[in-house]
């Protein structure tokens, strides 16, 4: 092992470690955390990030003075961590497969209804970057292929950047699950209980069962008490953020079940919109393209 002396003469240039006065100690610390810090990690890796400053290893060696007078060397986090954060909670939403797609910048304004959606989703999301909004939720219902699932897939990534977790439910899928453990406690207590307390939760396709009569989804009695938990536990805790998407408009929710459907009315009414009429946007995209083949 070397000497201490020694240890000291390393990388002793002044423009990288101070003056030629510096405390030798410090000299020694600094020395090393430059050392330390050359280093290559490895976490890029695992979320595809490249950090210059941290060199993919999360962290940096920092040289400090102890309130005690000495000097040691101590970790820092580095900034990346937030990005590394934010990238793993992308994956863990579910949204990870179209959430670069589905952006606001992406969203189609061709429509003059599109162009309301897209103000209203962009008001909501400043709102919350601005510590504005208090306990609004975000609900767009209505015919199909209307865009629905694009713009609250943006307002989530907007959200996820601005470091919440979100996690993303397909209603008629996760309502599958949840139902299938009722009688298995603590597996659905475990799966209810990560619903209801991220800190934005995107329910994708309320009450969309699979069937509907006469055009109109037809939820059981067992999808409504879901629902109801879940959305009733998130109405009583105003930090939570809800998002949601269906094929029901508010109007429908209400003949569904009041109370679910007075709630959601209630904490989205700054950011509710009801799509009805002529505004399914990708059978026309499907039409154009026929003709344009056509010719």
């Amino acid at each position: 092992m070397k000497k201490l002396s020694e240890m000291l003469k390393v990388n002793t240039d002044t423009s990288e470690t101070g003056s030629d006065d510096m405390d030798p100690t410090e000299r020694y610390y600094k020395s090393m955390c430059e050392l330390h810090n050359k280093r290559e990690g490895y976490l890029h890796l695992e979320d595809g990030y490249h950090c210059p400053i941290c060199k993919n290893r999360g962290f940096i060696h920092v040289a400090e003075k102890t309130e005690f007078g000495y000097w040691t060397e101590i970790n820092k986090f580095c900034e990346c961590q937030k990005m590394r954060k934010t990238i793993r909670q992308m994956k863990k939403s579910g949204l990870e497969s179209i959430i670069s797609k589905y952006t606001m910048q992406a969203y189609k304004t061709n429509e003059p209804w599109q162009k309301q959606i897209h103000d209203k989703a962009t008001r909501f999301v400043e709102q919350r970057l601005h510590n504005t909004m208090s306990d609004d939720w975000f609900y767009i219902g209505g015919v199909s292929g209307s865009g629905k699932t694009h713009i609250c897939t943006a307002i989530c990534r907007e959200l996820l950047l601005q470091g919440l977790s979100v996690r993303y439910m397909l209603w008629r899928d996760e309502a599958v699950k949840l139902k299938a453990n009722l009688t298995n406690y603590d597996e659905y207590d475990s799966m209810m209980g990560e619903l209801k307390n991220v800190d934005v939760l995107y329910i994708d396709d309320l009450f969309k069962s699979g069937y509907a009569d006469a055009g109109k989804q037809q939820p059981t009695p067992a999808d409504i008490n879901l629902a109801f938990e879940l959305l009733n536990y998130r109405y009583n805790n105003p930090k939570l953020i809800t998002i949601l998407s269906s094929e029901c408009t508010t109007s429908d929710l209400l003949k569904i079940d009041v109370a679910i459907g007075g709630r959601i009315s209630e904490r989205a009414r700054a950011y509710t919109i009801n799509l009805t009429g002529d505004k399914n946007y990708r059978t026309k995209e499907i039409g154009r393209a026929s003709c344009r083949e056509r010719v």
